[in-house]
């Protein structure tokens, strides 16, 4: 009777070292007096025209400062060169854009970002983020309120003026305009395995996951941003559509199936610092390419150079 049982055990075990043979944790391994210096491109376009819309490009260094007590990285963040580009329409729409570009291609070359990044390379905090949001409603505030009031021919008080903003930036400026901060550090310290694997949570995300001939690993995703556990895409009526020439006849009931695919593309190298990032997001109705309306954001990091004190 206890052969089975033991066969079985053994069996259960050597499953479960393949496992754990197939799975890892991404660390960086950084050190103080580090400086890595890398590029940031951006740029949106509709889909359909070749033209990208509010392209942008930058280049920062991340410098390891110091270690704090909890054996956390104080990192900082500093802004280089920048390179933004509004659309003359849009800033005679919106005059409030010209000094948050001033904000950005300016201020922020003066204003480091101070991270602090736990030993797993998890994204701990931005320790100076509401210190940097307070300078940039300060600098926007006056002409966002008067546009405003000018539109809706009421007195706005600042406090009004404010929320607005913050609503905008979800109440987080600085990952919303530096949308690199959190994407560097988004895959550290998490169980990762090798080969194809799928999660489904509030989102379908399904990973390709490999080791490179350098040692170096390449992580790639393609998430589905309409499926979640549910199972069940998200679509728009479109009810009550009248016809092209616009007269009384009837009208139709439509429903479009609409799609959000974000694509991520990661480069690691043997020491597990971040070589290479793009990621590029989706939004139409079909198939990923296929989309004969719609939108596509495409994003890319590049390390330009890696100064190290060790």
């Amino acid at each position: 009777m206890k052969k089975p049982y033991l066969t079985l055990l053994l069996l259960f075990l050597g499953v479960f070292s393949a496992f754990s043979q197939s799975t890892f944790t991404l660390l960086p391994k950084f050190n103080v007096g580090d400086t890595l210096t890398y590029e940031f491109t951006g740029s949106s376009v509709i889909l359909g025209s070749e033209e990208p819309t509010n392209p942008s490009k930058h280049v920062y260094d991340l410098i390891v400062k110091d270690v704090d007590a909890n054996g956390n990285f104080k990192i900082d963040y500093v802004l280089k060169a920048i390179d933004l580009a509004f659309d003359a329409d849009e800033i005679k729409e919106m005059p409030f854009l010209k000094q948050f570009a001033e904000f950005y291609t300016k201020d922020m070359l003066r204003l480091p970002i101070h991270l602090t990044v736990e030993r797993s390379g998890k994204l701990a905090k931005i320790d100076n983020a509401e210190e940097i949001t307070t300078l940039c409603l300060k600098k926007v505030r006056p002409t966002l309120k008067k546009w405003a009031e000018e539109l809706s021919k009421e007195k706005i008080t600042d406090e009004a003026a404010d929320s607005v903003i913050r609503e905008k930036w979800d109440n987080d400026l600085v990952s919303t305009v530096f949308e690199e901060i959190p994407a560097m550090f988004k895959y550290y310290g998490k169980p990762l395995m090798y080969g194809r694997s799928q999660t489904v949570d509030s989102v379908t995300t399904n990973y390709t996951i490999a080791k490179m001939d350098d040692g170096g690993i390449w992580l790639k995703t393609k998430i589905d941003m309409m499926k979640g556990k549910d199972g069940e895409s998200v679509g728009i009526d479109l009810a009550m559509v009248e016809n092209e020439e616009g007269s009384e006849g009837e009208d139709e009931l439509d429903y479009v199936d609409i799609t959000f695919f974000e694509f991520e593309d990661y480069k690691f190298l043997p020491n597990g610092l971040l070589k290479f990032l793009s990621y590029k997001m989706e939004l139409g109705s079909g198939e990923p390419g296929e989309n004969a309306g719609g939108m596509s954001g495409k994003t890319t990091l590049t390390l330009l150079k890696h100064t190290s004190q060790h």
